[in-house]
């Protein structure tokens, strides 16, 4: 748990809020060819070369998906900075992501209130939850 904050503690926050707003298919790649395989390949379509989809179901789950890690990945340092937290809160909801782990040792920033909201912004398919909070002190017992 403490390899994962390591790696996630210097993601840029500003990437982070322009990924809460990223559409698969928006994407672009360096080939056009590449861009409609992908797409097609993600709605299951299986001609390759046809035009991609403008929506398709698929896009929406893997758009909340993305949306969803993004957002575990960078909730301690959204606190940290003292961001509000409500669009992270909906994307984790939305993400129907099964396993969740959060590292938030040694974080003076969360504080009850900041667990509250992370408790109200775990999704409902949430199967397996790890947390480590070994010596937050804003936080009660």
């Amino acid at each position: 748990a403490t390899a994962k904050f390591e790696r996630e503690q210097y993601f840029p926050q500003n990437l982070a809020a322009q990924a809460l707003l990223t559409r698969i298919q928006d994407a672009q790649a360096s080939q056009e060819q590449d861009r409609r395989h992908i797409l097609n390949s993600i709605a299951g379509i299986d001609e390759l070369e046809s035009l991609p989809l403008a929506q398709h179901e698929n896009y929406d789950k893997l758009n909340l998906t993305f949306r969803g890690r993004v957002s575990a990945a960078i909730w301690r340092n959204a606190i940290e900075l003292g961001e509000d937290m409500t669009n992270y809160q909906n994307s984790l909801a939305g993400s129907q992501l099964r396993r969740l782990a959060f590292v938030f040792h040694r974080c003076d920033a969360f504080t009850d209130e900041e667990a509250d909201a992370l408790a109200k912004g775990l999704p409902k398919s949430l199967e397996h939850f790890a947390m480590s909070v070994r010596e937050t002190r804003a936080l009660s017992d």
